[in-house]
Order: C-alpha cells, then sequence, then structure tokens
C-alpha cells in the first residue's frame, strides 16, 4: 500500500474508495474496473470499504453506487437525500430538527474554511504550488453536495479531494461543537472567568484594572535567549527605541494580595480556544474524539517577576479556590522554569522554560481543565523570541512533525509542494519578523 494513502481518517482512506465512472467510460468497462479493484484489496482494506461503504449508504438511504449516480442526477432525488442525511445528522448529534441541523452544518463549513485557510497561509511559500481549495468546495456547506461531489466521476480529482477533506474537517467540528454543547463549556468558561474576578484578583482594584508596562528583554546575538530583562512604565516605553538584540513588549499587569497582603504583579491572561485551532489540534493528534484530543479548552498564560512570584501566585490560586469552596486539582505538572530539559509534544523545543500543569474547580471535575503556563519575564521573552524555541516557531514544527501537511496537501494532488521547504521558509519569515534590521546569521 502506497504509504501516503494510508489515513488515521477513514473517508481519506483513499485506497478504500470504489473506483467511481468518468466520462466517455461505458457502465460494462465500469463494472470491469470495480471487480478488478476490489479482488486487489487486503483483509484490512475489504473491512475499511465494507464499513466507508455502509456509512454512505446509510446516510444517503441507498444500497449501491447505481442509485448514488441517480441522486447524483436527479436534483428532487438529491433533495430527498439531503433531507434524509440531515435526519441522520440530528441523530448523531443530538440537534433537535433537521433544519437547525443545515443551519449548524453553515458553521461546520465556515470552520472548515478557516482550517484550510489557516493551513495555507502557515504553509505557503514562496513559489510553491497554490495550496487553495476548489472555489466550489469552499462554496459547498451542505454535507450532501460535498459527498456526491467526491463520488461524482464528473467532477476532477483534486476537487473530490477538496470535498472529502473539507467533509472530514467538518465532521471534526460537528464533534467538538457536540462536545462543547454536552458539557456546556461556554457556561464553564465563563464560570472559570468570573471567579478569577470574584476570588483571585485584588478586591480593593475594580473588575479589569491593570497597569499597562513594557517589558525590555536584551537577547543573545547567536540564539536570541534572553540574558536579561527589566519592566519600564508605559510613558517612558512607548518612547524607547530598543537597541540591536533588543525587544520591548507591552503587557497589561494586575495585582493580587494573598491572605498575607502579600503582592503579586502579574500579566494574566484568559483564552478560550477557537473551534477551527480545535480542529488543528485534533489534526494532529490524529483523533476523532476532541474529548481525548482536546484537553486544553481554556488557557490561562501568567507572567511573574520570578520563581518565588510563581510559587506564591500558584499558592494564592489554590487557596482561593478552598477559601471559596470551589476546591482546586492539580494535574500533569511540569516545570523547567529554572532549566532542565523540556521533554513536551513533537516540535517542542528541549530548551523551552516553562511551569504547565491544569486545573479542575470542584464543580468542574472531570470536565472542562483549565491549561495553565507561568513564565517568569526571561522565559517569557524566550517564548516570544528565542531561536528555535519561539511559540510560532513551535506551531509551524509541531504541524509538519505530526504530519499534518501530509494528510491535507497530499502529493497526488500538490506534486510540487514540499513540506520542508514550506516549514524552512515559514521559520525564516517567523525569525526576519523578530529579528528584524539585527539578522545574525
Amino acid at each position: 500500500m502506497n504509504a501516503e494513502t494510508k489515513s488515521d481518517y477513514l473517508y481519506l482512506r483513499e485506497d478504500v474508495h470504489q473506483p467511481l465512472r468518468k466520462p466517455g467510460m461505458s457502465l460494462s468497462d465500469c463494472r470491469k474496473q470495480t471487480i478488478s479493484w476490489y479482488k486487489g484489496l487486503d483483509p484490512e482494506q475489504t473491512i475499511l470499504h465494507t464499513m466507508l461503504t455502509g456509512q454512505i449508504f446509510g446516510l444517503l438511504g441507498v444500497t449501491s453506487y447505481h442509485q448514488i449516480q441517480s441522486i447524483i442526477e436527479n436534483p428532487e432525488l438529491r433533495q430527498t437525500a439531503s433531507n434524509r442525511l440531515m435526519r441522520q445528522l440530528t441523530k448523531l448529534y443530538g440537534i433537535k430538527d433537521p433544519e437547525t441541523m443545515r443551519e449548524k452544518c453553515e458553521a461546520y463549513g465556515s470552520d472548515a474554511n478557516a482550517v484550510r485557510d489557516h493551513l495555507q497561509w502557515v504553509l505557503s511559500y514562496q513559489g510553491s504550488t497554490s495550496l487553495e481549495m476548489v472555489n466550489e468546495i469552499r462554496a459547498y456547506n451542505d454535507p450532501t453536495d460535498l459527498l456526491l461531489l467526491s463520488l461524482n466521476g464528473k467532477w476532477s480529482e483534486k476537487a473530490r479531494w477538496d470535498a472529502k477533506v473539507k467533509l472530514q474537517f467538518m465532521g471534526l467540528a460537528a464533534s467538538i461543537y457536540k462536545r462543547e454543547g454536552d458539557l456546556k463549556l461556554e457556561d464553564q468558561f465563563k464560570d472559570f472567568v468570573d471567579w478569577m474576578n470574584e476570588e483571585v484578583r485584588d478586591p480593593d482594584l475594580q473588575f479589569g484594572e491593570s497597569k499597562g508596562a513594557y517589558l525590555i528583554s536584551t537577547h543573545d546575538p547567536e540564539t536570541w535567549a534572553c540574558t536579561s530583562t527589566r519592566w519600564i512604565s508605559e510613558e517612558e516605553g512607548s518612547k524607547l527605541q530598543p537597541q540591536p538584540f533588543q525587544k520591548k513588549t507591552h503587557m497589561l499587569r494586575r495585582n493580587f494580595k494573598t491572605n498575607m497582603r502579600n503582592s503579586i504583579d502579574a500579566y494574566v491572561s484568559i483564552r478560550d480556544k477557537s473551534r477551527p485551532m480545535k480542529i488543528v489540534k485534533m489534526l494532529r493528534k490524529k483523533a476523532e474524539d476532541p474529548a481525548i484530543a482536546v484537553d486544553d479548552d481554556t488557557g490561562l498564560l501568567v507572567v511573574v517577576n520570578n520563581h518565588r512570584a510563581a510559587i506564591k501566585f500558584i499558592s494564592h490560586l489554590i487557596d482561593r479556590g478552598y477559601q471559596s469552596e470551589r476546591s482546586i486539582i492539580i494535574e500533569d505538572v511540569s516545570n523547567t522554569l529554572d532549566g532542565g530539559e523540556y521533554n513536551g509534544n513533537l516540535g517542542s523545543s528541549p530548551k523551552l522554560r516553562m511551569m504547565k500543569f491544569f486545573v479542575r474547580l470542584a464543580n468542574n471535575a472531570n470536565k472542562m481543565r483549565v491549561e495553565c503556563i507561568i513564565h517568569t519575564p526571561e522565559t517569557y521573552a524566550e517564548s516570544l523570541y528565542m531561536r528555535g524555541v519561539s511559540h510560532l516557531e513551535f506551531e509551524v514544527n509541531r504541524l509538519v512533525d505530526t504530519g499534518v501537511p501530509n494528510t491535507v496537501f497530499r502529493k497526488k494532488y500538490f506534486p510540487y509542494f514540499d513540506t520542508d521547504e514550506a516549514r524552512k521558509q515559514a521559520i525564516a519569515r517567523i525569525r526576519a519578523t523578530i529579528e528584524g534590521a539585527w539578522r545574525h546569521e
């Protein structure tokens, strides 16, 4: 089996898709082609083909590919098939009625397009082949249209592939929406933000009150590792022109007071992972269940002055949890703030320094986990600017190292797309943006 045809997603396993009747091919020749193809399947492919065909037939309400051809050619049968498919999807995803399901499919299709646009933006490079999807595929959000197009031999192989990819993305999006609805993640995210405001912040300050400051970091010319940092006021920072190999980063810092009335200055950012980025993560993990792949629906990024302040902030977080009767569970702790080799996922640098753990609030146990990342000024500057460590480089590396480009931009349809060159030029663009006039080759 060609290694490129192998995929963790059934619908992208083209080796188990039955050959289609092309324009000008007689019905008898098509049957001969299909019989010959089926005899060449190995046992695994036979089982997967049976699964794939069963799902397609079940969704469309047919018992043969000949019937599918009739649906393709007859608008009335197509509408009937679309209505049936929507009814099937309402059962699969717990949607109340087919019309609501159609509206949801518009959102799934929009998310699928956003994922494709993101991958195209990250991986395109000067002189590369276009990574755009076929125009008609972008416009279609009814899964019936996309499914029938992928089974219609009158369409080009590239168009049919794009339809399969978009259907796969839409399926991942639908699973994400269902999980979010089942767990009420939107409510949980709001609950977590409210808890941070009511219990963790300084009660003497107004909600959302912060003070702007600039982090001035100096970097090694060879590696862009951080050699020193200092904080300056907004007023001073707005006028300061960075020196060679120096960066200024504007941050909104907040004050936190512990029960001991100690003060902790920290930059705190709470983010809710977008659905397109959840789809990308599922592609990286080669998963179809978001409960397995997406364990960080919500993230908390904290930058404190030093390691001691990091300990104080964590203690304050836990203490406020128990004081507010919201016991906190800390899970999966890793700490390289003071050095040590970071052992992360594919694409991450062993030189990455940070503290990372997951938090569950008592009433959210076994549901939403909050990913907490804590930095000192030095480690945060390195996460932004250091060669081989910066988060933007990490995003490119993990995308390539987990095989996402090869999954989506298959060589058969993008023969002149070079994944290694895409990585090389993407990272070169990132370094040029970071280093600017002070590039040190």
